[in-house]
């Protein structure tokens, strides 16, 4: 089994051309990348995955192949830089926002945090699920109390009668010993 787990020795040897043409091709596709955003530029154009492909026929999938390609075009595209500024801008809008401060009475108090609450993340179909969920158990909930607080006011009235009755004959028993 392991003869066919191990290369031959040549293989290295064999495949090297392709390797050798691929890494070739590689670098023509980070050329031409270079080459057309440098074209662009000076042209005072835009630079995105449009341009590239009329500039220097470039598609969007050659460059998502291809690692380098990907990473200068990324740096380079107008479209990413304005989406990572405005991403820049809503963290550092949102690190210095403090929660307002909700005043009950004199006291001031603060509210928590949302962003700890998990409920924030489900969506609202599920908590409309849940919440249907929640109010069956809770009307179960209330009809077990109110069967548990009619069994109650029974016992009581019952032991309340049984009282009644022992106080009577409580009575009745001292009068027949008085005479």
């Amino acid at each position: 089994m392991d003869e066919f787990m191990t290369r031959p020795e040549g293989e290295h040897h064999q495949y090297s051309g392709l390797r050798a043409t691929a890494a070739r091709k590689r670098q023509e596709t980070v050329s031409r990348l270079v080459r057309g955003i440098t074209a662009l530029r000076a042209q005072g154009d835009t630079v995105n995955q449009f341009t590239i492909k009329r500039e220097c026929g470039l598609d969007a999938t050659t460059i998502r192949r291809n690692p380098e390609a990907l990473a200068i075009f990324e740096q380079e595209s107008d479209y990413l830089r304005e989406r990572r500024r405005k991403e820049k801008e809503r963290k550092s809008r949102s690190n210095r926002r403090r929660p307002q401060q909700v005043t009950h009475g004199e006291q001031a108090v603060r509210p928590e945090r949302a962003a700890n609450d998990p409920l924030l993340s489900y969506s609202k179909s599920r908590l409309v699920k849940l919440i249907r969920h929640l109010e069956q158990e809770r009307d179960d909930a209330q009809r077990v109390y109110d069967t548990v607080l009619e069994k109650y006011h029974r016992i009581v009235s019952d032991h309340t009668e049984c009282e009644i009755t022992i106080m009577r004959l409580k009575q009745k028993w001292l009068h027949g010993h008085e005479e």
